[in-house]
């Protein structure tokens, strides 16, 4: 049995709901920490061992929440102390209490059983704070007069960057910028310059006070800038900005099988995207064909809702796909001078002829798909699961690109940094096969850009 630590500088105890433990299986080691004193109740055990089984009534996130969340709790309960006495985990950080009702009391759910413990508890040692996403719950703890408080780590007003832990932009020595500007690359040893520690293998970024764009690689001891240059339109679409370019020049290495485009909507995340898949199969034959995964948000998640066959009831799914390749369309003839004669490609003609596929993500589970550029779009309404079983579909020659606005998400229980999205972009960021782009700046209208930054 390990030994209590001394004494911490103001520990704190709590009262955990199961709402919380759903939002965040890791509450544990968030507030374990400096002598926190953490209490379960038995009554949000038995609602979370319902919760992991429920397939009826209860959606995949929450299932997987609630096993994450008894995983947790196994490991501290049979670490080798008794659970009827404070059970010290996090390395002697925190103390894990194992709480219940009185003997011979029932409980319809765990609320009641919560309540009536904080009306039973001492505060000889400080008071018990009840942490709950449950807003009933709070009330009826605050009406009470006992400490309650919403646990949530609420990034909004962060950038997309501060949110992924990702810098922007770097400073370099002016010999180092001047080598970039006459070779269009530079290599600089490591530990020789400040900031450059935290940077990415495959990391995008702008030189600060130049008007310069660079990848960054790592190359051995050494940080390997390369200088990414202006590109000639892609069917008729040439990017706007920086971001724009970064994300075209990554949609295009053939190193990067695995990609994250994260931006607000109108940012051309999904017209870039299918711009860059299109060359690549009809042009440099990189790829065999185009695969897009659009989630059905807007008709639940399966296809029953809608009369007729698959691609029937993909139809609304399909239409913002339809205004990208439509644009497409639409800056190629631009391009080619308004000629009249040149063929237009809409996405059923591409669809018909096995260009494109357009598939709902249930559709993806037990595929192993080679040769294929597959663009997941709208990303940020999956979850943790649902990513990696789209993320683990890539055959031999295949290349996978997931975008979303982690903003916009109308999910229940998901939030800005609890998606799928940004799991996947933080796990895999410095990987030698991946890397991310993030897009600030909207290019639709200005009107859909105000409107993207202000509601």
């Amino acid at each position: 049995m390990v030994e209590p630590n001394p004494p911490q500088s103001s520990p704190k105890r709590y009262l955990l709901d199961t709402s919380c433990i759903v939002d965040d299986p890791r509450i544990f080691l968030a507030l374990g920490q400096g002598g926190n004193q953490v209490y379960l109740h038995t009554e949000v055990i038995y609602e979370l061992d319902k919760l992991k089984d429920d397939y009826k009534a209860t959606d995949p996130f929450v299932r997987g929440s609630a096993r994450q969340a008894l995983n947790v709790i196994r490991e501290i309960l049979f670490s080798g102390s008794d659970p009827r006495q404070p059970i010290p985990y996090n390395g002697g950080q925190g103390y894990l209490h194992i709480v219940r009702g009185e003997q011979g009391v029932r409980y319809s759910h765990a609320d009641p059983a919560l309540l009536d413990y904080l009306g039973k508890d001492s505060k000889e040692s400080g008071p018990l704070v009840l942490i709950s996403e449950d807003t009933g719950l709070l009330a009826l703890a605050s009406i009470e007069g006992y400490k309650a408080e919403v646990r949530r780590d609420v990034r909004k007003g962060k950038s997309l960057h501060e949110l992924l832990s990702m810098q922007e932009a770097i400073t370099l020595p002016h010999e180092n910028t001047e080598e970039l500007r006459r070779s269009g690359h530079v290599e600089v040893e490591r530990g020789s310059l400040d900031g450059l520690s935290q940077l990415f293998h495959n990391q995008y970024l702008h030189l600060a006070g130049e008007a310069l764009a660079v990848k960054h690689t790592l190359s051995g001891a050494n940080h390997y800038f390369e200088r990414v240059r202006e590109q000639e339109r892609t069917n008729g679409i040439k990017p706007k900005n920086k971001e724009q370019l970064f994300l075209m020049d990554m949609a295009m290495n053939p190193n990067i099988q695995l990609g994250a485009v994260l931006g607000m909507a109108g940012t051309g995340k999904t017209l870039l995207l299918l711009a860059a898949a299109l060359k690549q199969v009809q042009e440099t034959r990189d790829y065999g064909k185009i695969i897009i995964v659009r989630p059905l948000t807007t008709v639940g998640e399966g296809l029953g809702y809608l009369p007729g066959d698959m691609e029937e009831k993909m139809g609304p799914i399909m239409q913002p796909i339809e205004d990208a390749i439509d644009a497409i369309n639409f800056h190629s003839m631009k391009v080619a001078k308004g000629s009249k004669s040149e063929p237009f490609f809409g996405l059923r003609s591409f669809i018909a002829e096995g260009v494109i596929e357009v598939v709902p993500p249930t559709y993806m589970r037990g595929r192993n798909i080679p040769n294929a550029f597959i663009i997941v779009d709208e990303t940020q309404p999956l979850d943790v699961e649902h990513v990696k079983t789209l993320a683990t579909r890539i055959g031999d020659g295949s290349k996978v690109v997931f975008n979303g606005d982690p903003y916009q998400i109308d999910a229940r229980y998901l939030d800005q940094e609890k998606n799928g999205l940004v799991y996947l972009t933080r796990r895999l960021l410095g990987q030698p096969s991946f890397s991310a782009v993030v897009l600030k700046k909207g290019e639709r209208s200005p009107a859909s850009e105000l409107a993207a930054k202000l509601l």
